[in-house]
């Protein structure tokens, strides 16, 4: 299983790549926005996200979480993950409309799991020292991109660079753990 899940962390994030060199809007539009230009772009975005994204979501669920010994609480985050997940993907994000805020909110819940996730994981049972330590230096930089996002108005000029760092760092660390 650890292996699927590694595949389908670089299969997600090559295809992620392609969306954004297929139909490039610049850096203040987001992955989603991009892959909502064109219709194919948006049927890979929603099926790469729902199978490659489903997968590493059951891998954390089922195998990662209890390996690393995250706490007991975050287990029942996931169910409702799954949802906006889901929303995520097939939802289009085409900057208007309810359609457009509901993804909005969707993605919003996941990179808020994702902090926390990554907030967790230095007190994790199983980790090592200096994954800890790089968890934290992370988890500061998830804290100072919420600031920016909700406080500075301008730093949405670069919202594309801060959600693939985001992204990037997340399944870097989580798939660095499970290597070790």
């Amino acid at each position: 299983m650890k292996i699927i899940a590694i595949l389908s962390v670089f299969l997600l994030l090559l295809i992620l790549f392609i969306i954004v060199k297929a139909q490039p809007q610049g850096r203040h539009v987001s992955i989603s926005q991009h892959a909502a230009m064109k219709t194919w772009t948006y049927w890979i975005f929603g099926l790469s996200l729902s199978l490659f994204g489903g997968i590493f979501l059951f891998f954390l669920q089922t195998s990662f979480s209890e390996t690393v010994g995250m706490p007991q609480y975050l287990t029942f985050l996931y169910p409702v993950i799954w949802i906006f997940l889901f929303g995520t993907a097939w939802v289009p994000d085409t900057g208007k409309g309810k359609l457009s805020k509901t993804h909005q909110i969707a993605g919003l819940s996941i990179a808020l799991w994702m902090t926390i996730i990554m907030a967790n994981l230095p007190f994790a049972k199983n980790v090592p020292m200096f994954v800890r330590f790089v968890t934290i230096v992370i988890s500061l930089w998830y804290a100072y991109t919420w600031y920016l996002f909700f406080f500075v108005k301008k730093s949405r000029q670069n919202f594309l660079v801060y959600q693939t760092i985001n992204v990037v760092s997340f399944f870097t660390v989580i798939v660095a753990i499970s290597l070790l």
